[in-house]
């Protein structure tokens, strides 16, 4: 009977669900965010990239299934976790969105190829959004030509910039702490790229020259250019006025994403702040961060 059963019946195991997450504390009733939690591959191993975020949100104690291991996405905060923290529900602070469900033997069932990334130095050449010439010299770069990719373990040095969109709002509550309701908003303005070194070649040609140096146009209203920390006035980023190399984000992060896949090394100051306000993730071994290397021991990292 059960082998009869089988035949025509599948099992399905829950897999990812994505919750709500209030704040009782706060009364705006939209207030609150997202969070997913995921059932990771045994393949993949989770010991380095969670090691500085290993806390356990359950009081079970019980070891992990060697074929099944949880983790909680929130916000940029990646933590591990377990069935149970994903679907033990609290209706006054966390309430259910999606559920997803794959079924138990897919992974038996479904070869899944594996296929290249569709990103390629094509993004280096193609169409520029809004007609401008990357190989115009007067936008103080140097286009990158065919065959000069950085490639992996190649250094470049990297440079960002923002501009506001809207400041942080904070309430006081009635025992004197300082609370965050909306948290400021930015949008990526600008990027500049420079030549580093290539894998066990001294300095070349191109070594400190710009290849990227990219003005990013923004739909959104600008409250604040933030032009004494960036240098960017108004009229940078429209697309009418400005006369630099203007692009659109989409361009910008193709560009980036390529340079991150191609396993090159990016030197920078505060990069972590700067790729989470991108909203791109580099695996740590690819940057090379000054305020790690130049910093006075117990004293604060600027």
């Amino acid at each position: 009977r059960t082998r009869k059963l089988a035949k025509y019946h599948s099992v399905y195991t829950v897999t990812a669900v994505i919750s709500h997450v209030h704040d009782p504390s706060k009364k705006a009733p939209k207030s609150g965010h997202l969070v997913t939690h995921a059932c990771i591959p045994s393949q993949i191993n989770m010991t380095d990239p969670f090691k500085q975020n290993t806390q356990f949100t359950s009081p079970i104690n019980s070891p992990r299934p060697q074929s099944q291991q949880w983790a909680l996405f929130n916000d940029f905060r990646v933590s591990y976790s377990t069935l149970f923290d994903a679907i033990n529900f609290d209706k006054t602070w966390r309430t259910p969105c999606v559920l997803y469900f794959s079924k138990v033997d897919i992974e038996q069932q479904i070869v899944v190829p594996i296929y290249p990334s569709p990103i390629t130095e094509d993004v280096f050449f193609s169409t520029n959004p809004y007609g401008r010439d990357p190989r115009n010299r007067n936008y103080g770069f140097v286009a990158i030509e065919r065959g000069q990719l950085p490639g992996k373990n190649d250094t470049v040095a990297i440079d960002a910039e923002f501009v506001s969109l809207g400041a942080e709002e904070t309430e006081i509550r009635s025992d004197g702490t300082r609370v965050i309701v909306n948290p400021a908003h930015f949008s990526l303005a600008r990027v500049s790229v420079l030549h580093g070194k290539k894998e066990g070649e001294e300095q070349s040609a191109l070594t400190g020259v710009p290849f990227i140096d990219d003005f990013i146009v923004t739909p959104d209203p600008i409250t604040d250019y933030l032009t004494r920390y960036s240098g960017i006035v108004p009229g940078d980023l429209d697309p009418i006025t400005s006369t630099k190399h203007i692009t659109s984000l989409k361009a910008v992060y193709l560009r980036l994403r390529l340079l991150i896949d191609n396993g090159v090394k990016f030197i920078g100051h505060g990069l972590k702040k700067d790729f989470r306000i991108i909203n791109v993730y580099v695996p740590p071994e690819q940057i090379i961060d000054t305020v790690e290397l130049y910093s006075i021991q117990r004293q604060r990292k600027i």
